[in-house]
């Protein structure tokens, strides 16, 4: 761990120690966890694990496409114990991004990369990772569970182990139960694992038949949750994954970092697949990088659900391990462009956590604050969204109280950003229809607040 290396441009440049990266990592990971307000699906999420039974947090897990069990359980079991801060909740999500990158870094060694440290570098820096570390949210488990399971593979590989396979079958487990989405690529890193060995008949059992076996421990949760998952799908027929826009908006959005971080980094990708030597572990990581983003737009596709970048993050791992052979090409050519391209992913990177990390935030507390200042006027509070009170409500617990009745005087009615805006006019229509006049607008980082009073009562 002690062992530094030329971090960019030669050997005359500085050097960059694995243990200064990490500590560095965390320190920055510890300055940010608790700064940025949490935003909808946090608050959502919260909901789901703050001031509920154990009973309760299980049945509100269910909901939602994939019925992230783990996740709710870890902060469900952080905020029984430790007292509530924005901070607290984000820690599971923090502690697990950081241990994916304590195993992303052993992944770099077990295969032997003559730069590791370039490769966790880039893992640190891909925005979609970062953003997840520290967010209350459960694709950071999820990660951490695939990593641990593709070095779990990388190792069974080299040196079979009833041992290591009995533990690749409860991590391949802990990352369905964390997020389905993420075992598609470790599923595909297995079968190339043992489908391209010379003893593939002596390790199928040891690579595949885990991970396999792992679907069995999940299915219980399976029959349970799936019920629920319809929850959080678009209806049959309203949304279309696939159209001629879909491969420039992965190309944008599966790093996080837009064009320029997605390009750079495939552009390694490919440069590294054409460095000589190394065929087999090329290969089987090629195939894991696929799985990773095509299998979860096809299963969006299956289930009628919206497209979301964040489930195409399960193919990073074998995309950053692809792009750091780039950096063992022996032309002086190839070098520089891998370096250049570097370069670009990592200013790219920054500038996109910098802008995000600095720039204007949803923040849902001061908008929660004013509408309790106005029910304490004597308004009551109604929400442009269907039950959308419940996420002022969790900053401000009274805004339960103070739905609106048809006697009511005034009324205030709030919109979020994602309302769109035509929910929003027939809400203020109807209003109008009652009897009610407009008296007012506010607007608050981007939530719309309108005033209204019965004309006979201003």
């Amino acid at each position: 761990m002690q062992r530094s290396i030329v971090f960019l441009f030669g050997k005359q440049q500085r050097f960059v120690t694995v243990p200064l990266l990490f500590a560095l990592y965390l320190a920055v990971l510890l300055l940010l966890v608790g700064h940025k307000p949490l935003w909808l699906d946090e608050i959502w999420q919260q909901l789901r694990t703050r001031n509920v039974s154990f009973d309760e947090m299980v049945s509100y897990a269910r909901h939602g496409a994939g019925g992230a069990f783990l996740p709710h359980f870890c902060q469900w079991l952080i905020l029984k114990v430790l007292p509530y801060s924005a901070a607290v909740s984000r820690l599971p999500s923090l502690l697990f991004g950081f241990g994916a990158a304590v195993c992303f870094w052993l992944q770099a060694r077990e295969l032997k990369l003559k730069v590791p440290e370039i490769a966790v570098a880039l893992w640190m820096a891909l925005p979609i990772v970062f953003r997840y570390t520290l967010e209350a949210r459960p694709y950071s488990p999820a990660l951490f569970f695939d990593c641990w399971a593709l070095l779990l593979l990388f190792q069974l590989d080299e040196q079979p182990s009833a041992r290591r396979s009995v533990r690749l079958l409860l991590v391949a487990a802990a990352t369905l139960y964390s997020h389905p989405f993420a075992i598609f690529e470790i599923l595909a890193i297995a079968s190339l694992l043992a489908g391209t060995s010379l003893d593939w008949r002596r390790k199928l059992p040891y690579l595949v038949l885990p991970v396999l076996a792992s679907f069995l421990l999940y299915l219980p949760w399976y029959l349970s949750a799936s019920k629920e998952w319809s929850n959080g799908l678009a209806s049959e027929g309203t949304i279309a994954v696939f159209d001629t826009k879909l491969p420039l908006r992965v190309l944008r959005e599966y790093t996080g970092g837009g064009y320029v971080v997605g390009l750079g980094l495939l552009a390694l990708v490919v440069l590294g697949l054409q460095i000589p030597g190394r065929r087999r572990t090329k290969l089987v990581l090629a195939a894991g990088f696929a799985a990773g983003l095509i299998v979860p737009l096809l299963a969006e596709q299956k289930l009628h659900y919206f497209y979301a970048a964040r489930h195409l993050m399960f193919a990073l791992p074998s995309g950053v391990l692809l792009g750091a052979y780039a950096f063992e090409s022996r032309m002086p050519s190839r070098q520089v462009l891998a370096r250049l391209l570097l370069l670009a992913v990592l200013i790219g990177s920054a500038a996109t956590i910098t802008i995000k990390e600095t720039g204007p935030q949803e923040d849902w507390r001061p908008v929660a604050d004013r509408l309790h200042q106005l029910s304490l006027a004597g308004n009551c509070i109604a929400s442009a969204d269907p039950d959308g009170l419940v996420y002022y409500a969790f900053f401000r617990p009274s805004l339960n109280k103070s739905e609106c009745r048809s006697s009511e005087k005034a009324v205030v009615l709030v919109a979020n950003p994602y309302t769109p805006l035509e929910l929003d006019k027939i809400k203020a229509r109807e209003l109008l229809e009652k009897g009610y006049e407009e008296t007012g607008k506010e607007q608050i980082n981007g939530f719309r607040i309108a005033l209204f009073a019965r004309s006979c009562c201003r």
